[in-house]
């Protein structure tokens, strides 16, 4: 059940107005990459790799050693989304990255060069308070 901030019941209240969508989304670590095989990835909407960090004010994705793979998924599933999880439970780096503008743009920039470097279709922010 989904509520709005009035309290009805938004699904039920527009039944039949949206079709539902199904998603099938793999939430897949570095070491897990390769264990994916053509029927994983035939069943699947979108990957979330886990994780990219922040160093300084950068995107920094060097603990992904198996992002070449990207190119085979996509063979194997050419519909298939990639989005690339930065953060997580014990990063750190968000705060300090975004107290300045000239911070939030470099990161948003460095996101940016990754997205297009490594054929991801978008960067999911895992800031964990």
């Amino acid at each position: 059940m989904s509520i709005d901030n009035s309290g009805r019941d938004i699904m039920r209240k527009n039944a039949g107005r949206f079709p539902m969508k199904k998603y099938a989304i793999a939430y897949a670590v570095n070491n897990s990459l390769p264990l994916l095989t053509e029927e994983d990835l035939r069943s699947l909407t979108h990957i979330n790799l886990a994780f990219g960090v922040v160093e300084g004010e950068k995107l920094n994705i060097s603990r992904l050693t198996h992002m070449g793979l990207i190119k085979k998924f996509r063979e194997w599933n050419p519909d298939v989304r990639v989005v690339l999880s930065v953060g997580g439970w014990s990063a750190g780096g968000f705060s300090e990255m975004a107290m300045t503008k000239a911070g939030r743009e470099s990161f948003a920039q460095s996101c940016l060069e990754t997205v297009e470097r490594c054929g991801l279709d978008g960067i999911d922010i895992d800031w964990e308070y």
